[in-house]
C-alpha cells in the first residue's frame, strides 16, 4: 500500500470513529488480503456494540461522513456486534473472513 493511501484510511478511520465511536474498524478485501489493483475499492467494516438504526441508515451515515473523500472508491459496512459475532464463527460468510483475516484499523 502507498504512503498516501496509508494516509488517506487513516484519515478515514479517524472521520468514523468520530462519527460512530466504534469498537473496531476492519479493513478487508483485496486492501486487506488481495492485491489491489487501480480499480480495487477500499473496504471497510464498522463494528459498533449495538445500534437501534437500521443497517441501511448506518450505512448512509458513514457515507455522508466520508463524502469529501473521493479519490478512491470506498465500499462500507456497519454491523452490531449483534450481527456481526454469530457469522463470523461461521467459516463459509464473509464475516468470517474479515474477523479471520481482516486488518484492524482502530479498536477501543
Amino acid at each position: 500500500m502507498t504512503k498516501r493511501k496509508s494516509e488517506i484510511l487513516s484519515a478515514i478511520t479517524e472521520r468514523l470513529v468520530k462519527q460512530f465511536s466504534p469498537s473496531k474498524i476492519y479493513l478487508f478485501g483485496s486492501y486487506a488480503w488481495g492485491i489491489p489493483t487501480k480499480e480495487s475499492d477500499i473496504d471497510i467494516l464498522i463494528l459498533l456494540s449495538e445500534s437501534i438504526e437500521p443497517k441501511a441508515r448506518r450505512a448512509a451515515t458513514a457515507y455522508k461522513a466520508l463524502r469529501d473523500f473521493t479519490d478512491f472508491p470506498i465500499d462500507i459496512l456497519v454491523r452490531t456486534s449483534e450481527e456481526f459475532v454469530p457469522y463470523s464463527k461461521v467459516a463459509a460468510t464473509l464475516h468470517y473472513k474479515i474477523a479471520n483475516q481482516g486488518i484492524v484499523l482502530y479498536e477501543e
